[in-house]
């Protein structure tokens, strides 16, 4: 398992080096969190209601523009 392994190579590290292990653990699972955090779940159609105007020329193709049709 990886935490058998974890502990293996902990093992015999001075106490200095492994409160700094304890430290990047830590600063794992908080880059995780955030991560999390700033995905949130999207909504289709969420500003479906905001479109006001769209030109009736819309889907035309612009004036010089031709001859990449």
């Amino acid at each position: 398992m990886a935490i058998d392994l974890l502990e293996r190579e902990v093992m015999g590290l001075p106490e200095e080096d492994i409160l700094r292990v304890i430290e990047f653990v830590r600063f794992i699972k908080y880059e995780a969190a955030q991560k999390k955090a700033k995905s949130p779940k999207r909504v289709p159609g969420h500003y479906s209601d905001q479109l006001l105007y769209i030109a009736d020329d819309f889907d035309d193709t612009p004036e010089g523009f031709e001859e990449y049709m």
